[in-house]
């Protein structure tokens, strides 16, 4: 996994909360709905998962171990009102988001294999941009949009001991699919997940795996 994919990632976090009350870098939610459509196919990248860490000015996921594969698809469907991304395929722990509008808001919804489902709504969407990203927006190559889902204000899990998922941020690129899952306790983070899809498999490989029964 490259540092450059991470930090990019974490700069669009913090473009998501500095724009959160502001339209001026907004783009509106149709047009991130159509990107996430427009990145259907099956997927195949990298996991780190760690204690989430802040220092300063700069926060993220602290690697405790090695970065490991997965795999992960987004397919579209009900007539493509809805898109379907599961995660972890083939794995224990696979779970599924599924992106839809709900009384004109944006929406993920998320079920876990303990059988939960969370949902969460797009507070901010944002450009993404590639190369130097230390340089001004006006000169920079747009590539993508960030995406951060967050729970509804009224739902307020900080009252309990318990930890649970606070927010999800998907920037959606040219190469894939980048996403973190941030994971609070008492209104503080504590630890965090982030899955990087960048290679598309062919549909006639997947095809021809499938026919031989693999």
């Amino acid at each position: 996994m490259k540092p450059f994919a991470v930090f990019a990632l974490l700069v669009a976090v913090s473009g998501c909360a500095a724009t959160a009350d502001s339209g001026s870098a907004r783009i509106d939610a149709k047009s991130a709905f159509e990107q996430l459509r427009g990145i259907e196919g099956d997927w195949r990248g990298e996991v780190i998962e760690g204690a989430w860490i802040r220092d300063g000015d700069q926060e993220g996921v602290h690697q405790p171990g090695e970065v490991r594969p997965v795999e992960g698809r987004y397919h579209v469907t009900a007539g493509g009102s809805v898109v379907e991304a599961t995660m972890f395929r083939g794995m224990s722990r696979e779970m599924v988001m599924m992106f839809h509008f709900d009384d004109g808001k944006l929406m993920l919804t998320q079920y876990d294999e303990g059988g939960n489902s969370t949902s969460l709504v797009a507070d901010s969407i944002v450009p993404a941009f590639a190369d130097d990203v230390d340089a001004p927006d006006s000169s920079r190559e747009r590539d993508g949009i960030g995406i951060r889902f967050s729970l509804p204000r009224a739902t307020n899990h900080a009252l309990s001991d318990d930890e649970y998922l606070h927010d999800v941020i998907v920037l959606v690129r040219k190469d894939g699919a980048h996403t973190i899952w941030r994971f609070y306790r008492d209104g503080a983070p504590t630890r965090g997940v982030f899955v990087e899809l960048t290679q598309k498999d062919a549909p006639r490989a997947l095809a021809d795996s499938r026919s031989k029964g693999n």
